[in-house]
């Protein structure tokens, strides 16, 4: 009985709580796509700061790529946004995104939202959207804690990825 209440336990913190498919949508189109880690104010110091939003970046860049996704470089978009004096501030931030992903060829994004519950627990949002269309592809999301085992939030952010690439295949 003491095993089954602790993998019960387990459960509810392995695997992420939400998980959505726009079934009027088709994930193949997204051939190519970019992540960004939109920013929130609420996220506490020491993690409200350039350095590890773009580690975070990268930790999904990286999932992407070892799933098969084409991934579009956060530098390449960032280097179209400036180019291009595109606002990153405000409601016009998404529409930056859409336009720069378009002009680097990009058919999705990969908006990734941290928004802190309190001094410790967090829930990571994950959302696939066509920078064609607008169109919402797949929603996904967990809750975690700053003091939980990295191997354990890593699963978590790995099974939003498998989902997606059950979306695609």
């Amino acid at each position: 009985m003491k095993l089954f209440f602790a993998l019960a336990i387990l459960g509810c913190f392995c695997f992420p709580q939400d998980m959505i498919f726009n079934k009027n949508t088709n994930a193949k189109e997204i051939k190519s796509l970019f992540v960004d880690i939109e920013p929130n104010s609420n996220i506490p110091n020491p993690y409200n700061n350039e350095s590890y939003l773009k580690s975070w970046t990268s930790v999904y860049e990286e999932m992407l790529l070892r799933n098969g996704f084409n991934v579009i470089s956060r530098d390449k978009i960032d280097a179209v946004i400036n180019e291009k004096k595109l606002s990153m501030a405000g409601p016009t931030r998404n529409e930056s995104m859409y336009k720069a992903g378009k002009l680097v060829g990009g058919d999705g994004i990969l908006f990734v939202r941290v928004a802190f519950l309190n001094d410790s627990t967090f829930r990571e949002e994950a959302r696939l959207i066509s920078v064609k269309s607008g169109k919402i592809y797949f929603s996904g999301s967990f809750i975690s804690n700053i003091h939980e085992n990295k191997l354990n939030v890593k699963h978590k952010r790995e099974d939003v990825i498998l989902q997606l690439k059950k979306g695609k295949d």
